[in-house]
């Protein structure tokens, strides 16, 4: 088969291919949560996670599911159509 043939080229072929299997296995084990980690830190970066947070939204409310804002801003209407 010719996966075995080129793994055993030179007699050392087959070790070779197996510890370089384990080396990668060994230095990708946790590669999601390093991804993870360095795209927290992305975001917290840009989005200013490390700021208090300031909350909108009166104490008295208590325990607020949804908030919704309403940004105002000149008129924006869509092009006339052509008639059909």
């Amino acid at each position: 088969d010719e996966v075995h043939r080129l793994a055993d080229l030179d007699g050392h072929g087959a070790g070779e291919l197996a510890d370089g299997t384990a080396l990668m296995r060994e230095r990708t084990a946790d590669i999601s949560g390093s991804i993870d980690g360095e795209i927290d830190s992305i975001i917290n970066s840009l989005t200013g996670a490390e700021l208090p947070t300031v909350s909108f939204a009166s104490e008295k409310n208590g325990e607020i599911a949804s908030l919704q804002f309403v940004i105002r801003t000149t008129s924006i209407s869509a092009p006339a159509q052509p008639a059909s």
